[in-house]
């Protein structure tokens, strides 16, 4: 028996309430194509540069948002 798929909205509320989201933790939730899988990785990674280890990586974004109606 699989667990029940929650929405977005209950997820986001559930962060809330736990205050995950203020402490600088995000929620990433959605799917992407197989061949989106190393882009996503590498623009994650800049976003956790570990400053420490040297000189920190240059991160440039694009952000497309989508509505299915």
């Amino acid at each position: 028996m699989s667990a029940p798929i929650s929405t977005a909205v209950e997820s986001l509320g559930a962060a809330l309430k736990s205050n995950i989201i203020p402490n600088q933790e995000y929620l990433l939730q959605g799917s992407i194509l197989d061949t989106a899988v190393d882009v996503l990785l590498h623009r994650l990674r800049g976003l956790c540069d570990n400053v420490d280890s040297g000189p920190p990586e240059s991160f440039h974004d694009h952000e497309m948002c989508f509505s299915i109606r």
